[in-house]
């Protein structure tokens, strides 16, 4: 997922010195460390003055633009519909190991991270809770992740993805082999 975001930074938000970030409450996608290392990040770097990340609460995480996220299982490690890769896919896990993980994050639902004080979130619990201090980095993270190469799907991957798609989208998949 840190791949996807950091390709929608490059392509489609230059130039944005705050951004704020809604997501839902998804330990393994969303609401994760690395995730919070990869803002640092951006921040230490001065690709951004601030970032804000929020999480709903459970129960209020469904609404009319999740209906989309399942499509970008259909698009295999960034790869268009000829197989041509579109979307970089990095190994920040390894490029942002050194980041000191924040404890009860799965309590948490407020995150902020600013340029004054690089490689540092501030965490709240609640809106109106008093935010705490950590320290992710305590030296910036500089430089770039490696290109991890994907290998692509094999034959029955592929086929089993796109009779889904035309499940989901109505037709019949009986006469594909």
């Amino acid at each position: 997922m840190i791949s996807y975001l950091h390709h929608f930074f490059a392509e489609y938000a230059i130039g944005v010195t705050n951004v704020h970030l809604n997501a839902d409450n998804s330990a393994g996608q969303n609401k994760n460390n690395l995730k919070l290392f990869y803002l640092a990040y951006r921040v230490a770097c001065g690709l951004h003055k601030s970032v804000h990340l929020q999480f709903m609460l459970a129960g209020h995480t469904k609404f009319s633009p999740d209906w989309c996220f399942g499509l970008m299982d259909l698009s295999p490690a960034g790869r268009d519909d000829q197989g041509e890769v579109c979307v970089e896919t990095y190994d920040w896990k390894s490029f942002l190991s050194s980041g000191k993980k924040v404890s009860n994050i799965q309590k948490c639902h407020h995150f902020t991270f600013t340029h004054d004080e690089p490689g540092v979130v501030y965490v709240r619990e609640h809106i109106d809770s008093e935010p705490v201090r950590f320290v992710l980095f305590s030296k910036p993270v500089q430089g770039t992740p490696s290109v991890i190469q994907a290998p692509g799907l094999d034959q029955t991957r592929q086929s089993y993805l796109f009779k889904g798609q035309l499940h989901h989208r109505g037709l019949a998949v009986n006469s594909i082999k």
